[in-house]
């Protein structure tokens, strides 16, 4: 119920200004260093680095595509809970284009696996670790710990 227009703004039947009232049925979000997905996203980029330039040949463009993926999976991640204080449709966007850029990344390491011989081709299997169930099993990010 709208209330008189005064120099206050408008005014709602529960005394609070629409905008105040507005602002508050948005929840806090943005925040994405705090997100479980987001700080798995971090590790695996950090472990794809390390990984890239230490098993894969230095003029070989998987080293590239394979960081890139990683990256932008976890820039993906961030962009996507900034991008949710206003707009859930470009939230739920960026988080599944995060996901297959993980699913590309997977793919790639599926790859190695497979021209390495090292799973004998097979998938690589999908196994919940303890960092999957206990967040505080995450290791903590050191800059420049993995380079």
């Amino acid at each position: 119920m709208l209330g008189v227009l005064g120099s206050q703004g408008v005014r709602c039947g529960n005394g609070l200004k629409e905008a105040d009232d507005m602002s508050g049925s948005l929840a806090p979000r943005g925040d994405f260093k705090n997100l479980l997905t987001y700080r798995k996203a971090e590790l695996i980029y950090d472990l794809t680095f390390y990984f890239a330039h230490a098993h894969l040949a230095k003029n070989d463009l998987t080293v590239d595509q394979m960081v890139q993926a990683a990256r932008s999976g976890k820039q993906n991640i961030a962009e996507a809970s900034t991008a949710a204080v206003t707009s859930a449709e470009t939230e739920i966007k960026l988080t599944n284009v995060a996901k297959a850029s993980l699913v590309e990344l997977r793919i790639d390491y599926e790859d190695f696996c497979a021209s390495a011989n090292c799973t004998s081709g097979r998938k690589i299997p999908r196994k919940r670790s303890t960092c999957a169930t206990n967040p505080a099993m995450l290791p903590s990010r050191q800059p420049g710990t993995w380079r």
